[in-house]
């Protein structure tokens, strides 16, 4: 763990472990939390059509730019997301589109291309583009990453072909004037499928038997362990975002299968990510190797859902949790359909890391 991880243990262990605790930690210059300000501006009208909702206000983590009339549409959504690559969420966004628009029987689309945008010294994104039918004749989808942020940009139209829409699509993205000081965006790569022989070995690690009363020692370990996993989200080392290579893509079992993928780390210690929909979100699976000189610490694993700007444990597991089951309560959790406290609860920002651990049962 990191050093801001060692010094919460010090003060934890000082001062007790109290009911809903929080405990600040200052950033550190090396650490990647999530970059505080993008500043995305889009004109009041866009290849013709009037922007039909107002420029957002404050410091939103996610908001859109909407222009559409009877046929044709144009949205520009900007959000700030777990694991900022591109490829990652062009790859989700892309999917949830033929999921999504099964209706408009997509098409012979464009090679998936990369593109420099807003200023950037190297590709920072991807595009690519459909025809379709029934009443729609085209869509192109582009998804961009300015630092811990994703621009997505689609674009459909009832009267433009293929080739159009992708040269309409380029030129909303050149209209967008984005403010941010860019830091170099993260490799535009996926995961590959994993081999049958890593699958078996993270497979074998995943236990599915609840923890039904975690003792305070669990849920201290939990704090601390989503503390070191909020720093690694925006795209720190050995991340997803960052080293796709040390992942690999594997076969998500269960509802949402459909809408979400599945990334499990090569070194075969149980950790997964899984990416939600094209929503920015995520959930992920943690596994504690157990340690004779440390049992009580140890053997144990645990699932978190992670958003914009806070990483929640909602559950502890013996082993690391099922990533299907996970991702069925994970994604309930986010769509607002599963109430309730979580465990321990990280949130972030540019300044400062809030870990709030409610007391749990001293043992």
């Amino acid at each position: 763990m990191n050093k801001a991880c060692g010094r919460l243990v010090t003060i934890l262990s000082a001062g007790g472990l109290l009911a809903n605790s929080a405990v600040a930690l200052a950033a550190e210059p090396a650490d990647n939390l999530r970059s505080a300000k993008l500043e995305v501006t889009a004109p009041e009208t866009l290849e013709g059509f009037s922007r039909n909702n107002p420029a957002p206000k404050g410091q939103l983590l996610d908001y859109q730019f909407n222009y559409d009339t009877a046929g044709d549409s144009i949205t520009v959504y900007i959000f700030r997301a777990t694991h900022p690559n591109a490829a990652l969420w062009f790859e989700r966004a892309d999917s949830v589109l033929n999921v999504g628009r099964k209706s408009w029987q997509l098409s012979d689309a464009t090679p998936i291309e990369r593109i420099t945008a807003f200023g950037a010294a190297a590709p920072n994104g991807l595009r690519r583009a459909y025809r379709a039918s029934q009443g729609m004749k085209s869509t192109a989808l582009a998804v961009v990453q300015v630092n811990d942020w994703i621009v997505k940009v689609r674009s459909s139209s009832t009267t433009l072909d293929r080739d159009a829409q992708l040269a309409r699509l380029d030129r909303v993205i050149a209209a967008l004037a984005v403010k941010a000081a860019l830091r170099p965006a993260h490799p535009l790569e996926l995961p590959m499928a994993c081999d049958e022989k890593i699958d078996s070995v993270i497979a074998s690690l995943v236990g599915g038997k609840l923890i039904e009363k975690p003792s305070s020692t669990h849920t201290l370990t939990a704090g601390l362990l989503a503390t070191d996993h909020a720093r690694s989200l925006a795209g720190g080392k050995d991340s997803l975002a960052a080293e796709p290579n040390a992942y690999c893509k594997g076969t998500l079992v269960g509802p949402m299968a459909e809408v979400a993928a599945l990334y499990r780390a090569k070194s075969g210690d149980g950790h997964w990510e899984v990416l939600f929909a094209d929503s920015g979100r995520s959930f992920s699976g943690h596994a504690v190797p157990f340690d004779k000189a440390a049992p009580q610490v140890s053997g144990f694993g645990m699932m978190t859902v992670n958003d914009f700007d806070r990483s929640s444990v909602v559950f502890l597991t013996e082993g690391s949790p099922d990533p299907g089951i996970s991702s069925d309560i994970g994604a309930m959790v986010v769509t607002g359909r599963m109430r309730g406290a979580p465990l321990t609860a990280v949130h972030y920002d540019s300044n400062q890391i809030d870990v709030n651990i409610p007391r749990g049962d001293k043992k």
